[in-house]
Parts: C-alpha cells; structure tokens; sequence
C-alpha cells in the first residue's frame, strides 16, 4: 500500500496478453476458479457500498485489466461516483485505450508493470509500451515503473 488508506482491489478480468511470459503471475491459476471478467453490475453494486463507506478511490487489476471488454463502462460508472482509480497495467494496451486514460480523469496514478522479457514477445511491443507511458505523462497521470525480478534476472552475471 502506498497509504494507510483502505483502497479496495478489483482484478477485473483475468485476461491478460502476457500470460506466458510472467512466470510469478498468481492470475494464470485463477482461470479455472472464477469467471474470466467481473459482471460489471456485481461490480458497480460493490463499489455503491464502498461509496457509502466514503471510499473515494480503488485499485484496478487483473490480469490485463484494459483488456476487460467494457473497460470505458467501468471507467463510466467511476466517474458518475466521483471515485477515483489506480490502474496497473503491463502498458502495451491498443490507442483506444490510451485515449480512454487521457480521456477519463477517474484514473489518477499508472503502474506500468516492466518487464524485459515483453519486449521479445512480438514486433513492437516496446514501441507500443513506451508511446503508452509517454502518453501517460502527457496526460498528467501519477506515474509508477514496476519491475519484478526474478530469479533469471537476479542471477544474471552481465
């Protein structure tokens, strides 16, 4: 937590374009236990309940949680409710996106979860990350560059 402040977690969908190459990733397991994407009624009763208990701000997981197929209905309903979020994100999401972050004001703070290993995953997904955090900055969105180690990278000798 960055705070002391109670600020719900909502992993949103368990989709996510990366799941092959994050080898800690607790989501993967998920998939056979829960449904692939929160029923976004479910959702927006649960946050009406946290709104009366003068929560004004919640994290957004997932997976991918861009790749959640009405993410512009949750940033909606967070907007009508005046509570703000914190998205984290691996940042290769599509423009559409990018517009929607710039757009919506509900989304305060960005952690880009960084990870080498993405950009060998396909052409362009560095370009597509970069362009994203820069967009981000341009946006005025709190930035935050999160990159996990693992045991590959801490036992690198270069």
């Amino acid at each position: 937590m960055l705070d002391d402040k109670f600020v719900p977690q909502f992993n949103i969908t368990l989709k996510c374009n990366m799941y092959h190459i994050c080898q800690y990733c607790y989501v993967k397991e998920q998939g056979s236990k829960f449904p692939e994407n929160v029923d976004i009624r479910g959702f927006e009763t649960l946050l009406n309940w946290f709104s009366m208990l003068g929560v004004d701000e919640i994290i957004l997981l997932g997976g991918e949680p861009t790749l959640y197929p009405d993410f512009e209905g949750i940033l909606r309903i967070l907007e009508k409710r005046g509570i703000y979020c914190r998205l984290f994100s691996n940042g290769t999401y599509s423009r559409k996106i990018e517009e929607l972050i710039s757009e919506y004001g509900c989304i305060r703070t960005i952690f880009f979860h960084y990870d080498e290993s993405y950009f060998n995953h396909s052409e362009g997904i560095r370009e597509k990350f970069f362009r994203n955090l820069e967009g981000a900055f341009k946006a005025n969105k709190k930035l935050w560059l999160r990159w996990n180690i693992n045991r590959l990278d801490a036992d690198s000798t270069k």
